[in-house]
């Protein structure tokens, strides 16, 4: 484990190229238009969607992609499903993250719009220095 600060924040690190960064953010969106909204620390305000291979490709505000792939699980409240999945990569800043998460999405009415809190731990690569203080 490594020790390190970024953003004025201190994490431990995953290793000495990697860095391990909280995902904090709301989203709103509607399951059947395959589109979500939101704004998260790490991404900014961001939009999201379902691509051909049923990977959730958020797009961050700068337009680098974090990949997610998960399972949408019932529970006991037919307006509630929970998600549980992994973040599986991306492109920019989110080349190679990876972490779990898990929340759920509340939906209103019947029309498919939602909207969901989510906090996680992303494990990003540091491409950008040599390492962080053993």
């Amino acid at each position: 484990m490594y020790l390190e600060a970024l953003e004025s924040r201190t994490f431990l690190s995953a290793g000495g190229n990697t860095v391990s960064v909280p995902l904090h953010g709301s989203a709103e969106g509607n399951m059947a238009a395959n589109l979500i909204v939101g704004h998260a620390g790490h991404l900014g305000r961001f939009t999201a969607s379902f691509n051909a291979q049923g990977v959730l490709v958020f797009t961050a505000a700068n337009g680098d992609e974090l990949w997610a792939a998960g399972t949408l699980v019932p529970t006991s409240d037919p307006a509630v499903l929970h998600v549980d999945g992994t973040y599986v990569g991306g492109t920019g800043r989110f080349e190679g993250a990876s972490g779990n998460f898990s929340h759920d999405l509340v939906f209103a009415g019947d029309q498919g719009n939602f909207t969901s809190d989510f906090d996680a731990i992303i494990t990003l690569r540091r491409p950008w220095n040599g390492g962080g203080q053993a």
